[in-house]
């Protein structure tokens, strides 16, 4: 029998094509602990920074992260991470960046009493969305300078 959850499993979630686990407050405390710039907040310097830190944000949600237990399992681990960072690298940061942004938001639509939270947390979320919109068309029009 297989770990691995079906679409048409209840509580299915997908970032970019890749199936992931359901925002929980482990996740959130990883985030925090590793200084993700989509849940703290950040400024990000580049359209690269940008896509680098989305890549590594789908990652970590992903059902392909598990910790690593020995030796094998480590070097594995990290041939699975290269793997899946040049899967993500073809899905394009846009995609992957509004993707992450509806997850974000939409982990906390069910919590008790969370109006004025969610809300609040959906302001900051927007916030880094436009920051890191705004990067992606810097960069967009500067390799167009560039053709």
């Amino acid at each position: 029998m297989s770990d691995k959850r079906s679409k048409s499993d209840p509580g299915f979630v997908e970032i970019a094509g890749f199936a992931v686990r359901p925002l929980n407050l482990r996740l959130l405390l990883l985030f925090e602990e590793v200084k993700s710039g989509f849940v703290r907040p950040t400024r990000f310097d580049s359209a690269k920074e940008v896509a680098v830190e989305a890549a590594r944000f789908v990652w970590i949600v992903s059902e392909e992260c598990e910790p690593p237990r020995g030796l094998l399992h480590r070097l594995l681990f990290r041939w699975r991470r290269w793997h899946f960072i040049r899967r993500i690298r073809s899905v394009g940061a846009e995609k992957t960046i509004d993707e992450i942004h509806r997850y974000l938001t939409g982990g906390f639509l069910d919590t008790p009493h969370s109006d004025a939270l969610a809300s609040q947390f959906a302001a900051q979320i927007n916030a880094r969305h436009v920051e890191a919109n705004r990067y992606l068309d810097l960069a967009a029009n500067w390799h167009a300078g560039r053709a």
